[in-house]
């Protein structure tokens, strides 16, 4: 892991960073605050020790730039200082820091100190990356949800439709990508027009399967498979079917089904 010190005093400096080279880390030095700030925006530093006092740039003012700025990850902050105060840790604490450390520092205690430091991180690291694959697993149902949408838009009728002399037009606004709502119109057989407006309780993907099935189901089409209308064996070939028929149809198809919930409410006529 690299960690970035930033200590106005040399000899310090120079010391804290020769310790963390000997615990194992790769150790970068800046001279000041504002120094340090502008090596956190030119590389991916996640961890810094900090001096308290310094020139240009102190702790507390280097923290608040830290927490203040978008950098895409997060930044563990440890301020070295010699300040024992309570106020002083908590103003530090304000200003984004996440630790301490009271010069003169004890190795151990520091190495404990950077290695909560590590875990938290790590945490950091493993939420982001969870939070990322939510991100992506959400666009790739979107993206998928946004073209089931439009399939069951396709299903609907023509707007601005003239049928027989009769005009229908339509708007269609659905509160989510899909819906368990769905309308068709068409013609049947002579000079008879068949409409239904159905909804299907719930919201989502079952409710819209439900719905898909059922505008399938209720197509128009002229074969023996159509609840709308009867087949002959003579000329027209086909008279509609009474609409408490097809009701009772749709009943017998789709009423018992083992979930008591999934269930649809209907015009037809």
């Amino acid at each position: 892991m690299d960690i970035l010190v930033a200590d106005d005093n040399l000899p310090s400096r120079v010391l804290l960073g020769k310790l963390l080279s000997k615990m194992g880390y790769t150790v970068l030095m800046a001279s000041d605050g504002k120094e340090a700030w502008e090596i956190i925006q030119e590389s991916n530093i996640s961890f810094i020790i900090t001096d308290w006092i310094m020139p240009e740039m102190d702790g507390p003012e280097l923290c608040k730039k830290i927490r203040n700025a978008d950098l895409g990850h997060y930044v563990y902050i440890v301020i070295l200082t010699s300040k024992e105060e309570k106020s002083e840790m908590i103003e530090g604490l304000e200003a984004g820091a996440d630790d301490f450390i009271v010069k003169p520092y004890d190795k151990d205690e520091l190495f404990v100190k950077i290695r909560i430091g590590e875990r938290i991180l790590q945490l950091e690291k493993s939420k982001e990356e969870q939070n990322r694959k939510l991100t992506d697993t959400y666009a790739a149902i979107k993206k998928d949800l946004e073209a089931a949408a439009k399939i069951q838009l396709s299903l609907l009728p023509k707007s601005d439709a003239m049928i027989s002399g009769v005009e229908f037009d339509w708007l269609f606004m659905p509160a989510a990508f899909m819906a368990g709502d769905i309308f068709n119109y068409f013609w049947l057989v002579d000079d008879y027009i068949g409409f239904y407006l159905l909804d299907v309780a719930g919201h989502g993907i079952p409710s819209a399967l439900l719905s898909i099935t059922l505008s399938r189901y209720l197509s128009p089409v002229d074969n023996q498979d159509s609840p709308l209308k009867k087949f002959l064996i003579i000329p027209p070939y086909y008279e509609y079917t009474r609409p408490k028929d097809v009701v009772k149809d749709l009943n017998q198809r789709f009423q018992a089904t083992d979930d008591g919930m999934q269930y649809f409410t209907m015009v037809y006529g």
